[in-house]
């Protein structure tokens, strides 16, 4: 136990010592007012405060974090027997009606104003047996660790019931019109047996603050905090207006008072059961929506972090500029492939000189013309553009494809930031020029190879030409010949 709430256990313990000590004071020396409080009540019976020593010394025990075996025993032992003993003395009073224990165990009997001194109220009894099982029950359930809700909620009901009773008392004589003195043959109870019920009910509640009802109360929960707000906020009222009718009724019968009491402790009673209900019922609603809440936290940094992720990992570099221009965020490949640290790179713009920019043609661009500065400027997305830079850590150009998407918000015409995406393309874009220039190389070499065969067939179709004219005269000559030959013969 926490030392704040064994102090407290320590004073109201003292306190209902106290009390008995001045019982017993008043029995033998015959100072009853030093336990009665006025002349006209009745002191606390010995027997009382023998009792009542009983059940204090056990409460220093229980407020120890850890009680002895000894202790255990001693509390458990000790306790029902005073249940046994104050069990056997109710029955005597309202079945038996012949044996009064009191009356062996103490001869000495005085009378003021019709009642008995010196002997204990039957209401006195039935308190200390809901007070010994009160105790009883805890003892066992912190010495031999027996815990149940069943247990928690009974001992946590007995406590309560012994507070009330004893609170009703207190306030009986409060008014001046002390409960059971006008029921003749009865013998009331004493004020200070009033006072010091209400101290073992108090200490046992703080005793078992880990426990019905009072956890309730301390719990560092919604519900919790709730009820300490609303609890004092009903219950107030109800002791103010008993406090009112306190000067409201006069001195000749304890009706008005016990009727007044009881209407308070029920709406007190029921006050308390719709605060815990509303603190309850309000603590749930919170919870869902804090659960709620809590699981759209969890979604949203589930997927920050997701996206962070990818931020961090993606082939592509990302920089994010503000409408001014000044970049405000880039991830590691944005980095790599400009060739700057992120510390260079954070506040740097597209004018500054440091990118020697160039478009696809190798003409310089000027800031105005990244594409980034192009959405700032029109509001519109601008989508592969392929433009290079040169990359200081490599000393040489690096080709990036870019694209650059403006930001804006609900309410603005102007964007309110730009990020890029660029994908280093130096390698294609190598690979591609020098495709070109292959292509380029071949094309030459196809159309000399073009001219050098169309000579050829030229020349090829010269000498065919030239051979076809030759066959032709060769034919004519062996025709004239033959002619020739057949002008002879005919001759």
């Amino acid at each position: 136990m926490k030392m704040k709430w064994q102090i407290w256990v320590y004073v109201y313990a003292t306190g209902i010592l106290i009390l008995a000590l001045l019982g017993f004071a008043g029995f033998f020396t015959s100072l009853t007012w030093l336990s009665s409080f006025g002349k006209s009540y009745i002191p606390m019976a010995p027997f009382t405060a023998s009792c009542f020593f009983i059940l204090a010394v056990p409460l220093y025990w229980l407020s120890e974090k850890k009680m002895k075996q000894w202790k255990i025993i001693t509390t458990l032992l000790l306790t029902s027997i005073l249940i046994l003993i104050v069990l056997f003395s109710l029955a005597d009073v309202f079945f038996i009606k012949s044996i009064n224990i009191e009356d062996y165990l103490i001869s000495k009997l005085e009378v003021i104003n019709s009642v008995p001194l010196f002997r204990m109220s039957p209401a006195a009894k039935i308190l200390f047996v809901l007070a010994g099982f009160d105790l009883v029950l805890f003892t066992v359930f912190k010495g031999f660790d027996y815990k149940t809700k069943l247990t928690e909620y009974f001992g946590g009901i007995i406590s309560i019931l012994v507070l009330i009773s004893s609170y009703i008392f207190c306030v009986s004589y409060l008014y001046g019109k002390p409960l059971l003195y006008n029921m003749l043959g009865t013998v009331p109870m004493a004020i200070s047996t009033a006072l010091a019920f209400v101290l073992f009910a108090l200490c046992m509640l703080i005793i078992k603050h880990e426990l019905f009802p009072v956890r309730l109360l301390i719990a560092k929960t919604t519900h919790g905090i709730l009820l300490r707000f609303i609890l004092p906020l009903v219950l107030i009222p109800v002791v103010l207006i008993q406090v009112a009718l306190l000067f409201a009724f006069d001195n000749h019968s304890p009706e008005p008072f016990f009727i007044t009491t009881s209407l308070n402790l029920i709406i007190a009673l029921i006050a308390g059961w719709l605060a815990v209900y509303i603190s309850k019922y309000l603590s749930e609603t919170i919870s869902l929506q804090a659960n709620k809440i809590s699981q759209s936290e969890n979604t949203l940094r589930q997927s920050e972090e997701k996206f962070r992720n990818l931020f961090e990992s993606m082939v592509q570099g990302v920089v994010y500029q503000d409408a001014d221009g000044n970049i405000i965020d880039a991830n590691p490949s944005a980095c790599k492939i400009l060739g700057l640290t992120m510390d260079q790179l954070m506040g740097l713009t597209s004018f500054d000189t440091r990118w020697k920019a160039v478009d696809k043609d190798g003409i310089e661009l000027t800031g105005e013309q990244h594409p980034a500065m192009v959405s700032l400027k029109t509001g519109r997305e601008v989508t592969n553009f392929l433009m290079g830079v040169f990359n200081p850590v490599i000393n040489q150009f690096v080709w990036i494809l870019v694209n650059s998407i403006p930001r804006f918000n609900p309410d603005s015409v102007k964007p309110i930031m730009v990020y890029t995406t660029f994908l280093d393309i130096t390698a294609l874009k190598q690979a591609n020029d020098e495709n070109k220039a292959l292509r380029d190389s071949l094309e030459i070499q196809v159309e000399l190879k073009t001219s050098e065969l169309n000579i050829k067939i030229a020349e090829l179709e010269s000498f065919y030409q030239a051979t076809i004219d030759r066959e032709l005269r060769m034919e004519e000559l062996r025709n004239e010949l033959d002619n020739q030959k057949k002008k002879l013969n005919n001759e």
